[in-house]
């Protein structure tokens, strides 16, 4: 995946705190540069992130910024914002699609399961749908695997701003005859 285009990064809630950076993301890495030409010209970038060290990309609303989303890192919290609402859409869509594909390539590559803060079978329940899968709580990720003994996951949610509950059993959970 290759993108480039402006975003504003807001320093804090002031408006004037804007600083207009030339955005690329390219192998796996987001790199900002002043403008484009800066690029042309061969100049190192700002600023690098990588992607695997994205926690999580969500849009914000946040005052006078219509268009702003926030994109955390293990050590930082940035906040950006584009020129329209399609735009930050595509660069929220892009980069969380970018960070899935980085954590399932990285865990493909292991040899053993991975090393989780707690692991367990459990029902995973999806558009109604529920399914026994063997569950590893790794950092902010709740990965799913068919097998306990699994080293690559089928799928994971990141769990950053989640809320977590235990189901009731009702009596209509039940089935009759």
């Amino acid at each position: 995946v290759e993108k480039s285009g402006y975003w504003n990064q807001m320093s804090d809630s002031r408006l004037k705190s804007l600083k207009r950076r030339f955005v690329v993301l390219k192998n796996n890495q987001l790199s900002f540069y002043r403008t484009a030409k800066t690029i042309a010209k061969g100049e190192d970038p700002l600023m690098k992130i990588n992607v695997p060290d994205i926690v999580s990309v969500a849009k914000i609303s946040q005052q006078g910024s219509t268009y702003a989303f926030q994109l955390v890192t293990q050590s930082a919290k940035y906040h950006f914002m584009t020129e329209s609402e399609r735009t930050t859409h595509e660069w929220v869509t892009t980069l969380n699609a970018v960070i899935k594909g980085s954590t399932l390539r990285d865990l493909a590559t292991r040899c053993a399961p991975v090393e989780a803060s707690i692991s367990g079978w459990m029902t995973r329940v999806r558009c109604g749908h529920s399914k026994r899968v063997y569950a590893s709580l790794v950092r902010q990720k709740l990965m799913f695997f068919k097998n306990a003994d699994d080293t690559v996951p089928c799928g994971f949610t990141q769990l950053k701003g989640a809320r977590i509950m235990d189901k009731q059993k009702m009596s209509s959970d039940e089935y009759s005859g």
